[in-house]
């Protein structure tokens, strides 16, 4: 009900003439507005249906996040359920943490934190007694670790320096498993053991989100995506051999 009062009401930003001023997912509720005004018509509508329902928000658990040019600047405070809606620098959102700029960025600290807590209890766990198989680190590090590395990224647009991130994240652990310290050695043993190279995972994982959401009809932006990937990965052989 919520959703459908906020798309009659115009509030909210919109994307080739479609309302996506809202998001839910569960009990999670995301507003997305291009000005202060807006927002607050937005969040008056929201606390009117759940007055309906004899419910109200938890302002607690409740923020506000700005990007843009101006969003350093003082703008008139934001009020939920008669409570000051406090600014963060950072939020994190269905497993992916967004920060404030000048633009919307995705923060890959905490994700790059649980991966090396997760391998570095595996490398250690794996090593006692006996000299672990890298074949088997590799699987374990594959299986445990990558999905928390990428978790999510695939339905975000992510930075140049993002990619670099985890282009460094996942070297440096295969580094540390075959105990190499050159790059082109690490390459050829990438290729011997069929290991693609983080960035190609990660575009394969937003080939198969793709593919979800075209369901039997696959648009003609889908099949180009599908032919880079498939150019880059010939290449990547080409260039390995």
């Amino acid at each position: 009900m919520i959703i459908c009062k906020l798309e009659v009401s115009g509030y909210g930003c919109r994307i080739a003439r479609k309302h996506v001023g809202i998001l839910m997912y569960a009990d999670d509720l995301l507003l997305i507005s291009a000005s202060n005004c807006d927002l607050r018509k937005m969040i008056e509508i929201c606390e009117s249906e759940m007055a309906w329902l004899d419910r109200c928000f938890n302002i607690n658990k409740s923020c506000l996040l700005r990007c843009g040019p101006r969003y350093k600047k003082p703008c008139v405070p934001i009020l939920l359920n008669g409570n000051l809606l406090h600014e963060w620098s950072t939020v994190k959102y269905l497993g992916v943490t967004f920060e404030t700029g000048l633009k919307l960025k995705v923060s890959l600290a905490a994700k790059r934190m649980k991966f090396f807590r997760a391998f570095n209890y595996i490398y250690i766990y794996a090593c006692v007694g006996s000299t672990a198989s890298p074949m088997l680190l590799c699987h374990l590090l594959h299986t445990y670790c990558l999905p928390i590395l990428l978790y999510g990224l695939e339905a975000v647009t992510i930075s140049n320096a993002n990619r670099q991130t985890l282009y460094v994240t996942w070297k440096t652990a295969l580094y540390k498993i075959f105990k190499l310290n050159d790059e082109v050695n690490l390459l050829y043993v990438q290729y011997c053991l069929g290991i693609l190279p983080i960035s190609y995972v990660f575009d394969l994982r937003r080939l198969c989100l793709l593919f979800k959401q075209s369901t039997r009809i696959i648009s003609a932006h889908n099949i180009f995506t599908m032919c880079l990937a498939f150019l880059s990965l010939t290449n990547y052989v080409q260039f390995i051999l």
